[in-house]
């Protein structure tokens, strides 16, 4: 599993690139995550002796870890789609939004 931004989960991203980069990390986190569960899962299953609630227990954790990756993907694509009025603005005034705070940085470096 890589590092990345998503390792600073309660550290808020400074700039909408910085959001998408996160999500898009975080989300290929958790799709790794339950791809890892599954390849252990297998090698439990050949091994043999488990029992069949903890089988079905990795299974589970496995689906809700690939719903998680799911939902944190729509989430970003939904975002994208959201905020692409907002990016085309702040590419034509260097990042500063009308009425908006003058020192803010968010939209200066946009995806």
């Amino acid at each position: 599993m890589r590092t990345g931004s998503s390792d600073q989960l309660g550290q808020a991203p400074e700039t909408d690139a910085e959001h998408c980069a996160w999500a898009e990390d975080f989300a290929r986190d958790l799709s790794d995550l339950a791809d890892a569960l599954r390849e252990h899962r297998e090698i439990l299953e050949n091994e043999g002796g488990q029992h069949a609630s903890v089988m079905a227990g990795l299974d589970e954790a496995a689906e809700h870890l690939s719903e998680a990756a799911s939902s944190m993907s729509d989430h970003l694509q939904d975002y994208l789609s959201a905020y692409e009025g907002v990016r085309e603005v702040a590419e034509h005034t260097d990042g500063k939004l009308p009425g908006g705070d003058p020192n803010g940085t968010y939209w200066a470096n946009t995806r």
